[in-house]
């Protein structure tokens, strides 16, 4: 590698260490709700050592300037993130040639959620071709040449208590459910804005 490299990852926490974790901590210590908010936690702790005894992960998913080392793919990118020994999930990635077949790896993601062994929410499509990104360009906050394609959102059913009025530091007023609680999605959920008068 050279001297001074650039990657980009997501920091997760595998369901089973989560679950080892959890079932260590006295009930004074009190147990974390799902893994994604706990690694996401543990990398906000101010003190190192806490985040260093934590059973983090990262998967690596870009080389910055990858172009400028002669590669001319994320394929050849993420090669040579795993030449140089590190952690690319290469399990969960796939190239694909067509639309239809990134929707059925989608779908085939989508349908053994269950069966990954980290908590995930959808899929990221990458256009391969590393030149073709500055062309695309970026909007405010995401490149053009990458999408997220979302799981269907979990579902749960329960009881709308009541609905109280929210205002916000702006003045504006915002209804708010007060629900009966229910875990989804890895929390439990008490209340939910009903900013979307529509579906109200």
């Amino acid at each position: 590698p050279p001297a001074r490299v650039e990657v980009r990852g997501e920091v997760y926490v595998t369901k089973a260490a989560f679950e080892t974790f959890n079932s260590q901590r006295t009930e004074a210590e009190g147990r974390y709700v799902n893994p994604r908010n706990f690694a996401g936690g543990s990398l906000r702790q101010l003190d190192s050592k806490i985040t260093a005894q934590r059973p983090l992960r990262i998967a690596l998913y870009q080389l910055v300037g990858a172009e400028e080392m002669g590669l001319a793919t994320q394929a050849e990118a993420l090669d040579r993130l795993e030449s140089w020994g590190l952690p690319v999930p290469r399990d969960w990635f796939r190239q694909c040639a067509s639309e239809d077949e990134a929707s059925a790896w989608f779908t085939k993601l989508e349908g053994s959620r269950s069966d990954i062994p980290f908590e995930v929410d959808g899929m990221v499509l990458k256009v391969d071709a590393i030149p073709l990104w500055a062309p695309l360009g970026a909007r405010s906050r995401t490149p053009r040449w990458a999408v997220a394609w979302k799981f269907q959102a979990q579902e749960e059913t329960t009881t709308l208590n009541d609905i109280i009025v929210s205002v916000g530091r702006t003045g504006a007023l915002t209804p708010v459910a007060i629900l009966e609680p229910v875990f989804v999605g890895g929390v439990t959920v008490t209340h939910a804005s009903l900013h979307n008068h529509d579906e109200i």
